[in-house]
């Protein structure tokens, strides 16, 4: 019978090791930002279960952050017990985004996952999928 490791589970000790920059992680179970879920509790629930290392909050807005909007220092509320710590941040004003990233830096955030060029209005699909006629015009080009 062959002999289980706590690896064999995704707890305990990992000979994994990664660098992101500066940034050493010790696991390869990472978890990434899920809209409505990745809020404070759900990231301290789960570094509790263990093996998780780097966790990313929800998606947060870089003017909100630098208008210290209420709602969105709700997505990045954060302690010392999780960490490390990616924040998701989008805009499209590329100073508005350097400001945000040095803010979120400033309160200790391992790193910034940015987000560039989200749809808008137009680029959503109508439904469900996005199909060749949602791409491009009747006539095969970019509409």
């Amino acid at each position: 019978m062959r002999e289980r490791s706590p690896v064999d589970f995704g707890f305990g000790y990992s000979p994994f090791t990664m660098r992101i920059g500066s940034l050493e992680l010790n696991s390869n179970l990472f978890l990434s930002p899920l809209a409505g879920y990745t809020n404070l509790p759900f990231r301290l629930t789960l570094r509790k279960v263990g093996g998780l290392d780097l966790a990313t909050t929800d998606l947060v807005n870089a003017r909100s952050l630098l208008e210290k909007n209420p709602k969105a220092f709700k997505l990045i509320e954060t302690c010392p017990a999780d960490r490390p710590l990616a924040v998701q941040l989008f805009g499209s004003v590329p100073e508005e985004m350097r400001d945000a990233a040095q803010f979120l830096e400033s309160k200790g955030v391992s790193a910034v996952d940015n987000q560039h060029g989200l749809p808008g209005a137009q680029g959503v699909p109508r439904r469900g999928r996005l199909s060749h006629d949602d791409r491009t015009g009747q006539d095969g080009q970019p509409g």
